[in-house]
């Protein structure tokens, strides 16, 4: 397969779940080969400092709340780095995305990581306004695809469901045991 240049987007490098999964797509193209790069739409985080030991280069955008100025940032990155995907989470959707569709030379592919039901209505419209202009939609779960059909009236044939992973070999095997020495676990999330 040939090399691509792919840019991730998301809002900025804090210490979240959207943010682990990109690092996590971040690390496996650069180890099969391809030119990854990060952008932020608001700043960095807790995870500067994990891309940065992975080798995975990123640009942050301006912390403002100009949204202007937000697009401007990925607009001129995207036009310079010209990828050949780029892959939108979280808040990022509507204002790299929307550089995405002026510029038009990219595949555009978005992410929705959960059901934002409290979302104010305006971003909730601009949303599924820029969600109905990706080339495709992936939605982490069963639900999430849903509510992206139900709210945002994504069409179902730009809609697929690739759930977050779990890297089995970072976990350790255990030998056998009684079944009274099974840990117990307790995972919360949004």
């Amino acid at each position: 397969m040939a090399s691509l240049k792919i840019v991730q987007a998301l809002w900025n490098l804090g210490r979240g779940g959207a943010e682990r999964v990109v690092f996590d797509l971040a690390v496996e193209h650069k180890k099969r080969g391809h030119d990854v790069t990060i952008l932020t739409a608001c700043g960095g985080g807790l995870m500067e400092a994990e891309f940065t030991k992975a080798g995975i280069p990123f640009e942050l955008g301006p912390v403002t709340g100009n949204r202007l100025q937000t697009r401007a940032f990925f607009l001129e990155a995207l036009q310079r780095l010209q990828p050949d995907i780029l892959h939108t989470h979280l808040g990022a959707d509507q204002w790299a995305g929307m550089a995405a569709r002026s510029l038009r030379t990219m595949r555009w592919i978005s992410t929705i990581h959960n059901d934002d039901k409290d979302d104010p209505f305006v971003r909730h419209a601009l949303r599924g306004f820029m969600y109905r202009r990706a080339d495709q939609v992936v939605c982490i779960s069963q639900a999430v695809k849903k509510y992206a059909q139900k709210e945002f009236r994504v069409p179902v044939e730009r809609l697929s469901i690739i759930r977050n992973g779990i890297n089995l070999q970072a976990l350790k095997p255990r030998s056998s045991q009684d079944f009274s020495d099974i840990p117990r676990i307790l995972c919360i999330g949004r």
